[in-house]
């Protein structure tokens, strides 16, 4: 696990943060404030804090335990609340701490923003000269009630630029798009873009055409957010998520099924409210939303029909799928669902790239933005309102500087596969924004790391009008 893993996974704390989700993707970073010119380093964990307030020794143990220090679970338990060991247990922050290290030296560079004698953020580097924010605070006896650790691509000076950004994306996959834009009444307005007619895999992020469905039969009166449907094992899918667990017939609301496919990527969710709505709705929200070549999407899978395709049927039928036309793929994925259950999967862990494009969802950054600004448009009217809810409860990474009034996030990922996509509205100008960020390589797994650093750069460079 590397420093950008961890984000990748969530937020170590225990009150609340805002932890990335991303089951069929995986989402996280740090993001904010540029730089400040002349900025002196010191050593991390080896006297770069000499104050004696709580926050700074603790600031201290930390920067010590990433540098590779002893660590034991007694001494974890005496510097971390009850509250804290009750969610991160000791043996767990142990694990991740020394993973962390494998990035090490880890470098102060200076405390960032107003910092308090049991509060702070730290800014540091590491070994990769990446930077990163170490975010924490303490109680009255100085033990750490929280510890948030998120990467800070928006602070590397190398990474303040689009030409900059650019480079850094075309080298790190084969095939990669970016695109920010501004939102307008009339449309997608690009204010910058690298391979914008490029239709790549997406991953996860086709349910945000799953969310739009759902916000039109919603605003149309057909149904509404309160209303529930049962858990039905038919449609119970592999992680990520978690309504997968539930018993069969379990009531869950279509807010709750909303919440859960974006927040986190349930991908149980997601399949329930497509069968729910019908495969035909969301493949005519494609055309609604201006999709350049819908008939890419057709039949537009679950995540269920996914991994049937990819870690379930036989290479002949998969291949047979891959040559087919789309009234004959609708059979042959009504015959897999019948004959298969990805959740007995039993072979090798899924680690490179299968088929992605062939067997994935697809779309170019336009399409993106024109289902973004669809949902953004629908969250403005009353009766859909919850989607600017829904959209804003992960936001992805982290906006420590506050330049957004509003983030609304979903990404996705598979081995070969990253997309990351955003609603934004700029602090500074309330200007409604869009920016997404995708990358593909059929042969080698993305660096998501990386992937997720670069993210949080360009990103920031939005920050500002």
């Amino acid at each position: 696990m590397t420093w950008n893993a961890l984000l990748l996974m969530g937020c170590l704390v225990a009150c609340s943060c805002s932890a990335p989700g991303v089951g069929g993707a995986k989402d996280g970073g740090g993001d904010g404030a540029t730089p400040d010119g002349n900025i002196e380093t010191a050593p991390a964990g080896d006297g770069a804090s000499d104050a004696a307030s709580p926050a700074t020794r603790a600031l201290d143990w930390v920067l010590a335990a990433l540098n590779g220090g002893p660590l034991t679970e007694s001494d974890v338990a005496a510097r971390f609340t009850p509250g804290f060991l009750a969610q991160v247990p000791a043996a767990q922050l142990i694990a991740v701490l020394q993973q962390l290290s494998a990035s090490r030296p880890f470098t102060l560079v200076r405390l960032e923003g107003p910092a308090t004698d049991r509060m702070l953020v730290a800014v540091v580097t590491t070994s990769g000269h990446q930077y990163g924010r170490i975010a924490l605070s303490t109680d009255a006896a100085g033990r750490m009630q929280s510890l948030l650790l998120q990467s800070a691509g928006d602070l590397d000076p190398a990474l303040s630029s689009w030409s900059a950004i650019d480079q850094a994306v075309s080298s790190l996959a084969p095939k990669a798009h970016l695109m920010a834009a501004t939102i307008t009444d009339s449309g997608c307005v690009p204010t910058h873009a690298l391979g914008a007619d490029a239709s790549l895999a997406i991953g996860s992020t086709f349910k945000l055409w799953v969310l739009a469905a759902l916000g039109q039969e919603i605003g149309g009166g057909a149904h509404a957010w309160a209303d529930t449907l049962p858990i039905a094992d038919a449609h119970k899918s592999l992680p990520s998520g978690v309504l997968q667990n539930q018993p069969a017939g379990t009531p869950v609301s279509l807010l709750t099924l909303a919440n859960n496919m974006i927040s986190i990527s349930d991908n149980t969710a997601a399949d329930h409210l497509l069968f729910f709505l019908g495969r035909p709705t969301i493949e005519a929200m494609l055309a609604t939303t201006a999709h350049h070549d819908p008939a890419l999407n057709q039949p537009f899978l679950s995540t269920r029909d996914m991994f049937n395709l990819k870690l379930m049927v036989t290479p002949a039928e998969q291949q047979a799928y891959i040559v087919a036309g789309v009234a004959e793929r609708r059979t042959l994925l009504a015959t897999f669902d019948a004959t298969y259950d990805p959740r007995t999967y039993q072979g090798p862990p899924w680690q490179t790239p299968r088929a992605i494009d062939t067997l994935e969802w697809f779309a170019t950054p336009a399409d993106l933005c024109n289902v973004v600004r669809a949902l953004k448009t629908a969250g403005d009217q009353p009766a859909t309102a919850r989607i600017h809810d829904v959209l804003s409860l992960n936001p992805g990474i982290a906006d420590p500087s506050g330049a957004f009034s509003y983030v609304g996030f979903k990404g996705g990922s598979e081995p070969g596969v990253l997309n990351v996509t955003w609603l934004l509205q700029r602090k500074a100008d309330q200007q409604w924004l869009f920016f997404t960020l995708t990358f593909n390589d059929v042969g080698n797994a993305i660096d998501e790391d990386q992937a997720i650093y670069l993210a949080g750069a360009a990103r920031a460079l939005l920050a500002a009008p």
